[in-house]
């Protein structure tokens, strides 16, 4: 799980930078920290898109926060976010490249990474991930529109990653003993 963690570290630096600050450095922390990531993993496992497009998005973000600091899309960031989120998991899907493989291949043998099963699994993972970006960013899009930056949306965004991230600790081990039952 942790390394899922490290994959939104992008969007945790521009949370917290922005909640201590304002959006202009949420943004710079998160391309900053997605960065240091591209950095690092380029030398190890190679660029993801998910990183990828965060950076993309959070560049322009931020460019946009210092050319219109009072921009009314500001009171809708937590739905742009998961909206963008939902975009690039999608697009994983269509690129048949699930944006869940890179995270899985680190604690996976290379052995078992052109397994159907392994890539069939992370399919379905990063669908529940891309759905959840997709609802919680409607979700998020009505209670700004509502409420503002409010506890709702905070809440809202929250179930939006706990609920993916406990599916995806709780899959691959019924998988595993769905696919041990059928080969014993």
């Amino acid at each position: 799980m942790t390394m899922y963690l490290k994959s939104f570290a992008p969007w945790l630096a521009y949370a917290l930078a922005a909640a201590i600050g304002d959006w202009r450095t949420g943004a710079a922390a998160g391309v900053a920290t997605g960065v240091v990531l591209i950095a690092t993993r380029r030398a190890g496992h190679g660029v993801d898109l998910l990183t990828t497009v965060t950076v993309v998005f959070l560049g322009v973000i931020g460019v946009l926060a210092v050319w219109q600091p009072h921009s009314p899309l500001r009171g809708y960031m937590a739905a742009l976010s998961l909206g963008t989120l939902a975009l690039a998991a999608g697009l994983s899907l269509w690129l048949r490249r699930p944006f869940t493989l890179s995270i899985a291949r680190r604690t996976t043998p290379e052995a078992l990474w052109a397994h159907p099963v392994f890539i069939r699994t992370n399919e379905v993972i990063t669908a529940v991930w891309a759905a959840s970006f997709a609802v919680t960013a409607l979700a998020c899009a009505a209670l700004s529109r509502t409420h503002g930056a409010s506890w709702p949306v905070v809440a809202t965004q929250v179930t939006g990653f706990l609920v993916p991230a406990a599916f995806t600790r709780r899959y691959p081990d019924r998988v595993r003993r769905q696919f041990a039952a059928a080969t014993a």
